[in-house]
């Protein structure tokens, strides 16, 4: 009976290893789900001042209680893994597409330095050939999975799919900004604020390289 009920317990999303509680020793692997799983449901917002930790914090069970409040369920801050706020939540991160692999993803160490947004034209061309495929369909299949696994392999991948988003926004903007958050959806909330400054850094560069040749490009002046 008791490998049948922790199986049971472990087929969900936030698949908690032990009660999570204010009160309670937490399982550092508890706090990153928990944390991520609140993230996803827009009830907590990762601290500019240290980041995602596997720590708990007063904003964690603040969003938490929200979550239970505006579910009907008993505000008490307690999350028993196989409890109602639990199941509630499984649900409600269900129906966003969040996967228990984005939940109990492994924490990265932090960065020493910015990753460098510069790329061989190979690449840039493969990239432009997607866009060319992509830019008359409403769906995009399978492409927001491809760039995940791409942004979670290494840091070429992570400027390989900047690049080809920011190639697909100078085309169409609204169509680029789909594909983005399809993809956003599929990742950490900690990386996001990765990939917007990722972007933005690509973005500037491909701005000045394009301003460059178009003054190069244009007849001089007489």
């Amino acid at each position: 009976m008791f490998i049948i009920r922790n199986f049971l317990v472990m087929t969900g999303l936030l698949n908690l290893k032990e009660m999570v509680s204010r009160t309670n020793r937490l399982e550092h692997d508890d706090v990153l789900k928990m944390k991520r799983a609140l993230g996803a449901l827009n009830l907590y917002e990762i601290p500019e001042s240290y980041g995602l930790t596997e720590y708990s914090d007063d904003a964690m069970f603040a969003g938490l209680e929200q979550f239970q409040k505006q579910n009907g369920l008993q505000v008490d801050g307690l999350t028993r893994p196989d409890g109602e706020t639990a199941k509630a939540m499984d649900q409600a991160l269900s129906r966003r597409g969040v996967t228990a692999k984005r939940l109990a993803a492994p924490l990265k160490p932090p960065r020493t330095g910015p990753i460098p947004v510069e790329m061989d034209h190979q690449t840039v061309a493969s990239n432009r050939r997607w866009v060319d495929s992509l830019m008359d369909k409403t769906e995009f299949g399978h492409m927001p999975e491809f760039l995940a696994e791409a942004w979670n392999k290494h840091d070429e991948g992570k400027v390989e799919v900047v690049d080809l988003i920011g190639q697909m926004a100078r085309r169409d903007e609204k169509h680029a900004a789909k594909l983005k958050g399809a993809f956003l959806d599929l990742i950490p909330n900690e990386d996001i604020l990765a990939v917007n400054d990722l972007y933005i850094r690509r973005k500037r560069l491909e701005d000045t390289r394009l301003a460059a040749r178009s003054r190069f490009r244009s007849p001089k002046s007489r």
